[in-house]
């Protein structure tokens, strides 16, 4: 099987040099008792793992980029956050907090329009004000 048919699991533990059977000893410092089943299940795509058991395979297999990859495979996230790049992990962050705080923005502005009546008052000005928006933040 290519990389590309890898899942980003399988990868970053193959990465990190670790068996299934070990991998699931290392995750289970940082989450109780995960199956090899479930591992299995989890790299072949059966299953979405839990924010949890990701949070302890990025300790074990010691990859902090695999929450950006985990998050970016979700697609109500990848549909309102910019897509990672496998490099600086201080600039990946910074790109999900300036999404995070310019949604956050549109979104106040949305709701202060809906009570006050602009979006009738001023509707195609103030919707392209908020595509414009919108399509920078993304």
């Amino acid at each position: 099987m290519t990389n590309t048919c890898r899942s980003i699991y399988a990868l970053s533990r193959e990465h990190a040099g670790l068996t299934q059977e070990q991998a699931c000893s290392e995750i289970e410092l940082y989450y109780p008792s995960l199956a090899v089943r479930t591992l299995s299940d989890i790299e072949r795509g059966r299953v979405r793992p839990a924010g949890e058991i990701v949070r302890a395979m990025v300790h074990a297999y010691k990859d902090p980029e695999l929450i950006f990859e985990h998050l970016d495979s979700d697609l109500v996230y990848s549909m309102v956050f910019p897509k990672h790049e496998r490099s600086s992990l201080l600039e990946n962050a910074a790109k999900v907090g300036l999404a995070s705080a310019n949604s956050t923005k549109l979104r106040d502005e949305l709701l202060e329009a809906s009570l006050d009546g602009s979006v009738e008052n001023e509707k195609p000005e103030f919707l392209q004000r908020l595509t414009d928006n919108f399509q920078q933040t993304i």
